[in-house]
């Protein structure tokens, strides 16, 4: 299954401030952002859930395949299904929705509209940064980090290219550890 870029920045962005023990990735696709965070932290748990049947497989054979298949596990389940029999608290909750509306990936235009709604819940932005695509482009996503204490957030921009597959150095920074050729 294809991975895009969203998924690849949300995964190697995700603030890991409080040294989470235990993650859980909520839709969880082929399991990218888990494998991203198990490379990335010292997480003893991370689990992911997985709706998709399709998808659930290929995130079960990525776990399996990888050096960190100890600590990852998928479960086949919606959020509904899964959040009926809690077992556990996460440190850090990560998700790359597919665009509809504690670290989060959505279109610009409901920056706004999620974080006055996370506000609701006692979730309070953390970090925000803007993307855009190149820099004569206009903003298209955010990236947004709550937490539970309201602060003032980190707010920045990255963009990703200078022109077609000529990424700019802040993009190579953030994501040279994932990937092959960068």
């Amino acid at each position: 299954m294809k991975i895009g870029t969203d998924g690849v920045l949300l995964g190697a962005w995700s603030p890991l401030i409080n040294n989470p023990y235990n993650v859980l990735d909520i839709g969880a696709g082929t399991g990218i952002l888990s494998l991203m965070l198990a490379q990335r932290s010292k997480a003893e748990q991370i689990d992911a859930i997985e709706i998709d049947e399709d998808a659930y497989e290929q995130c079960v054979e990525n776990f399996e395949a990888s050096p960190w298949g100890d600590k990852l596990f998928c479960f086949h389940a919606g959020l509904d299904e899964f959040v009926d029999e809690p077992e556990d608290e996460y440190d850090l909750i990560i998700s790359n929705p597919p665009f509809y509306t504690d670290s989060v990936i959505i279109p610009y235009k409901e920056e706004e509209r999620f974080v006055a709604m996370c506000k609701e819940l006692d979730l309070f932005p953390l970090k925000i940064t803007r993307v855009k695509g190149t820099p004569t482009s206009e903003i298209k996503r955010s990236l947004l980090a709550f937490c539970r204490i309201e602060q003032t957030p980190l707010i920045d921009e990255l963009i990703i290219e200078i022109s077609r597959h000529n990424y700019t150095s802040e993009y190579i920074e953030l994501t040279k550890e994932f990937y092959l050729k960068m």
